[in-house]
Order: C-alpha cells, then structure tokens, then sequence
C-alpha cells in the first residue's frame, strides 16, 4: 500500500476571500464598505485570486524535483534510470523496510522474514555458481560444505527476551537480569516432521548466520544471544469416557512401545494425538501457528481440547507433570501453579524461554466406558489448627486419591473394590483431622455393587472393568455441623 501523499491545494478562492473579509473590522475598523465595487475589497480578490494560484502550484512538483528528492535519499550513487514512478515506489518501499534492530519486534521480525529472504537470495546466487563473499562476510562462518546458504536452515520461529543472556549454563543464570544483552529464541522450520518427532532443534551454522546477520543491525550498546528454546517435559495424564458407538480401546499395560504403535482406530491414539499437535512447538495452540513461548499450560485448555476429540463423551481426569530423567541435569522442570484459593493443580508455569514437549506414553491415557456414582460420608473431629478451607480441600484431595484412576483408583480398564477402611485411614492421616478421634466413613452406591452395606468396617464398592467411579462428597463433623454439602 503507498503512502498517501498530502493534498497542499486544499484552499480555493472564496475561502481565502472570506477570510480576508473576517479580518477587516479587527485591523481597520473604519473600512465599513465590503462591496464588491470599493477599491479596497478589489484588491482583496486580487490578492486572494493570486494566493490560490501559489497554493496550486505547491502541488505541481516538477520531474526534476521528484529525482532530486529521491538522490536524497537514495545517496550520491544513485542513478534513477527507470520510470519515475517506479523509482518513487521501490524508494519508499526501501525506507519501509527496517534494517536496524531497536524493539523486541524488530530483532523477532529480522530473525524471521528478512533472514529467510536474505538467505533465499544467496541461496539463488549459489545455485547459480554466484560469489558467496557477502554471505560469508555477513555471516562470520568458515567457508565450506556444510557453511553454505542451502545448508543452512530457514528460521520458522523467534522470540526475543530483552536483558536476558538466555546463553548462560544454569536456569538460575537464565532467569538472572543481565543489562545490555539481548537473547533471541531461534525455532528453526521443520514442517515435514512429524508430530512425535523430537524437539526441533539448531545447528551451529544456522546460528551462526542469524548471529551475523543480527550483529550487523544491532544497536552498539546491545550484545545479542541467539539461542534455542529450552524445552520443558510436559507429562498428561487423562480419564476420558468414551462414546457407545466407539469400540474398546487396547490394553494400556499391552502398549509398552512409543505411542505409535497404538493402533490408528484406538481412542487413545486419537487423544494423545490431539495432545501431540496441541503442544507442537510450531504447529500447536489455537491456530496451529505453534506453542506461544512461554505460554503455561492449562488444564482448562486441555479439557476442552479432549472433549473435541471424535469418540470422546466427557473428561473425568486430567493432570499435568514436569519429570524430568534421574541424573539429567540439563533438564528444566516447568513449576506448578495452583489455584490461590482450592490450592487445586490449575496446569504448568512456563519461564519467557521455554516451549513445552509433550511426554506422552499410552499408559498414561485411561479409557472407560461408564462412570459410577458414589455417594462418600464422612464424619470426624477436625484438628484445632485446621481452618474451613485447608480442611476441605485436604478432605476432598483424600478422596480423589482413593477413588481417582490416576492414583491407584478404578481405572477404567481393571476390575477393583474400593474399602472404606481405605479411605479411613487416609483421612486419620491428614493433619487437618483429628485422626486419634472417631473417623467415620458411609459409602452409598447401587445395591448390586455394594458389598457389606451394613458393615462400616467392611463396607466396599465394587467396579467392574471399564468403569470409573464418580464421588460425591458429604461431611458432617462429630457433633453434626455440616461442614460442606
């Protein structure tokens, strides 16, 4: 799109009549004749008739002029031999085109579409048996084989972090304000690979060339970084039911191999693929235009995105961890947020350089087909430090690991009995009950499942395979207060 060039001639005749009039009285109060044929007003048309004649001429810039504003600003070697309006375009297109780096969004812009144009270019010059003395020159790379402009890969995303040496060995030195660097996040392009193929990473030439290319345009008091993304383990383990019109899923125990080798047809192929393309460093979030760096993890995202899967009902269970291998210390570990209030798992906190990689294994995916309700009564004594709210979020996290599929509960795959002595003794465990006082615990479920109903001591749910179970939750303290219905 050109610049819009400002209309100078935006003043006619009558305006600048008028005006004249309107100053008559304030100047030469006794001038009192404003008609036509008073000698006085006959030279204010005059004047006015000429006036718009200069103002006309204001917008009639000759050729000559026009050349001579763009020697101006192309430099004394300009010559200009083309058409005049094709020099005026490629010279204004040139002064768009920023070349020096100042804002965030420069050094990100530079590392992205002017290095790939930059590189396409010498990368057409060695095809064509070119010189390669400027790529060379502005990459500081050692001329070779492997230092070459078609060797060298086109950037699919960056990020940069000011006052940051992102460089730096330890994550605590990462993290660590650092004044006058700048450290640019490279993401090289790779849209051939697949989804379960490792963390994109950069080579040493690319690195290199971008390096050069940016130290070039780099403000003199800014030393630049160009690093990769530090990528963070993200680790999903999901409950989802699935539709009646979908067949059972395979074993999670059979499926020890990577999960390519779930069998396409299989829910849970279908889920961890969602989950593959979702947090894909440059194909995932909304949009597909890759995982925002430093974009935390929500659990909300992930719900909603697995409830869009083909053959999914409903999501019981999510959860989120960072493992990082014993003995890696390279390893970053992203941190996890909780809600301030329930102090629930809320997803993962991501640092500006980080990118998520998604470590999915089968076994980690739990697929039923029905959900069991279960009615949970409790009663105890709280203990005398416990507040209301500690004490319902430890009560009710007591609960989700009895009955969860994730902590050792029914698991939507094997049959199981699920004791209310069980879920006693981990309510005598918490601080925030009164465990060496009386802890009652009432299961209420369908008859055909419940076995000793009249046995507290022995009273258990039974789960058959493909089932999980659904608590809901009723506390009573001893002395019959309702702590929460």
């Amino acid at each position: 799109m050109a610049i819009p060039l400002p209309v100078l001639d935006d003043v006619g005749y009558s305006d600048l009549l008028d005006e004249a009039r309107t100053l008559i009285p304030a100047l030469s109060p006794e001038w009192t004749d404003h008609n036509p044929t008073d000698p006085g007003i006959t030279l204010v048309e005059l004047f006015a008739w000429l006036t718009e004649m200069l103002v006309w001429r204001t917008n009639q810039v000759p050729d000559a002029a026009v050349r001579g504003f763009l020697s101006l600003l192309n430099g004394p070697n300009w010559t200009g031999g083309g058409a005049l309006d094709a020099e005026v375009r490629a010279t204004v297109l040139e002064l768009r085109e920023a070349n020096r780096a100042v804002t965030p969004a420069d050094y990100e812009r530079l590392a992205t579409t002017a290095f790939n144009c930059w590189r396409a270019e010498a990368q057409a010059r060695e095809e064509a048996g070119g010189s390669l003395l400027e790529w060379y020159g502005a990459t500081r790379l050692a001329p070779g084989p492997d230092t070459v402009p078609s060797r060298v890969r086109e950037i699919g995303r960056a990020r940069c972090v000011p006052r940051r040496d992102l460089g730096a060995g330890t994550e605590a030195e990462r993290l660590r304000e650092a004044p006058g660097w700048v450290s640019v996040l490279v993401l090289p392009a790779d849209a051939a690979a697949p989804a379960d193929a490792p963390a994109p990473r950069m080579d040493d030439a690319t690195r290199t060339a971008v390096w050069g290319f940016l130290e070039e345009r780099r403000l003199v008091s800014t030393r630049v970084r160009i690093v990769p993304p530090v990528y963070v383990p993200v680790r999903v383990e999901a409950v989802v039911v699935r539709r009646g019109d979908v067949p059972d899923p395979a074993p999670a125990t059979a499926l020890r191999d990577g999960w390519d080798r779930v069998p396409p047809g299989d829910l849970r192929r279908s889920v961890l693929e969602a989950l593959a393309a979702w947090l894909h460093p440059l194909r995932g979030a909304p949009g597909s235009e890759g995982w925002p760096f430093g974009g935390d993890v929500q659990l909300s995202d992930l719900y909603a995105l697995l409830e869009r899967v083909p053959g999914v009902d409903h999501v019981v269970d999510l959860r989120l961890s960072s493992p990082c291998p014993e003995g890696d210390p390279a390893c970053v570990a992203a941190l996890e947020a909780r809600h301030p209030e329930t102090g629930e798992q809320v997803g993962l906190a991501l640092a500006a350089h980080h990118l998520p990689w998604a470590d999915l294994r089968p076994g980690d995916v739990h697929v039923a087909s029905a959900v069991v309700p279960v009615r949970v009564r409790v009663s105890f004594t709280p203990a005398a430090i416990a507040t209301a709210d500690a004490l319902e979020r430890a009560v009710r996290a007591a609960i989700h690991r009895v009955f969860g599929p994730l902590d050792g509960g029914p698991d939507g795959e094997h049959a199981a009995d699920v004791r209310a002595a069980v879920l006693r003794a981990a309510l005598q465990a918490l601080p925030e009950v009164d465990g060496d006082r009386f802890v009652h615990v009432r299961l209420e479920a369908d008859a055909r499942r419940l076995l000793a109903p009249a046995d507290p001591e022995n009273q258990a749910v039974r789960f058959q395979g493909g089932e999980v179970a659904a608590p809901d939750l009723a506390v009573l303290l001893t002395d019959g207060t309702p702590l929460w219905a």
